[in-house]
């Protein structure tokens, strides 16, 4: 059986399941099954049976740099051409995209580790957490402008307001703060994890912020009232990552339950449960175009998801060690890949690729539409 067949085969049965048909299928004893589905299943069949060749959408990753120690995190600057590395060991790294030159590197305090690393709104500063505290840097001046103080356990998350005027940290003490960039001062404090708070991230008006954590939830706060808005339970391991989609109407989470979920920011409702991964799930984000979620997993694989359908599109495989933080590029075009192998990956996407993709999808729908 060719491989366009037994995709189709195979994305009959999953989807089939998923709407809740009997999965018995008498129809397959026909000479032509597809036909005597609805239209709208033909087209989710059509587009999973040749999704193999969305694996060509993106090149094989290239290798930014091997690093001193496991990478922890990493982030991309606004306009897509400086990318920021933290290490296990207590080491930022800055580097140019294009170049792959190292630009600037940070250290932290002897002893410490990296948590998390941010890139400012503008793009002008950078946001690291080193053990208990979270420093400011400044790129241009090439030194530390601010301190964030006030945790009691290490610092495992943090990120900027859409703004830049305010910094959101996560930590091992259960809680997360609220911090005012210019002054460095606490304005809120989250309390309410029962567990290590893990991730968190601003909704794009800055108007909520959002916590994973140990204790397999992740929750939806007022940044102005501290009041838990959402609550989304459903994992049975710890919740490793979140992310917020661009319209802000979607929650990403990833657990060490090896899923990821997709859920509705206002009913709490779990949209898609995303399963393929075999091993704890590290790190997830959203595409800018909200279309695609991406997640890491410490089963050295990075996996792309279509968000409206949760059908998995591609598998990236070329760590050697589990992986610890995903980013996408603003403009979306690459994708960046963290791990405990030390390493940093670049993949970058096929125009190509995606347009042969679209043109075979057009074909198959429009043969199966009669």
């Amino acid at each position: 059986m060719n491989t366009f067949v037994s995709s189709t085969l195979a994305g009959l049965f999953l989807l089939v399941s998923s709407v809740g048909i009997s999965s018995s299928l008498e129809c397959m004893d026909t000479p032509h099954p597809i036909k005597l589905l609805p239209h709208e299943l033909k087209q989710h069949i059509a587009s999973l049976a040749i999704q193999t060749t969305l694996g060509y959408n993106f090149t094989a990753s290239t290798i930014l740099f091997l690093g001193d120690s496991p990478i922890g995190s990493v982030a991309f600057s606004p306009n897509g051409k400086t990318l920021l590395t933290g290490e296990g060991k207590g080491v930022a790294l800055l580097w140019d995209i294009t170049t792959k030159n190292q630009l600037q590197k940070i250290t932290g305090p002897a002893g410490s580790t990296i948590g998390s690393v941010a890139f400012s709104p503008k793009g002008t500063m950078v946001l690291i957490a080193f053990g208990l505290t979270a420093h400011l840097w400044d790129i241009s001046k090439g030194q530390e402008i601010q301190l964030f103080k006030g945790h009691r356990d290490t610092i495992t998350s943090v990120a900027f307001s859409p703004d830049g005027s305010m910094v959101l940290t996560g930590s091992d003490d259960y809680t997360a703060g609220l911090w005012d960039v210019s002054t460095g001062t606490r304005l809120k404090k989250f309390i309410g994890h029962k567990d290590s708070i893990t991730s968190v991230a601003f909704n794009p008006k800055g108007t909520m912020v959002l916590t994973g954590s140990l204790d397999n939830t992740a929750r939806l706060w007022n940044a102005e009232t501290e009041a838990v808005e959402q609550e989304f339970i459903r994992h049975t391991g710890s919740v490793n990552s979140v992310a917020l989609s661009p319209d802000g109407t979607t929650v990403l989470t990833g657990s060490s339950d090896n899923t990821a979920c997709l859920w509705d920011v206002k009913t709490g409702q779990r949209l898609h449960r995303l399963q393929g991964h075999t091993g704890d799930i590290t790190s997830v984000a959203f595409s800018p175009d909200g279309s695609m979620a991406l997640t890491g997993s410490l089963d050295k694989t990075a996996r792309l998801w279509n968000v409206k359908t949760g059908i998995q599109l591609i598998v990236l495989e070329k760590h050697k060690d589990g992986i610890t933080s995903v980013a996408f590029s603003p403009e979306g075009n690459t994708i960046v890949t963290g791990s405990l192998d030390r390493t940093v990956r670049l993949w970058s996407r096929l125009k190509e690729a995606e347009e042969l993709y679209t043109k075979k999808l057009s074909l198959v729908l429009e043969k199966h539409k009669n």
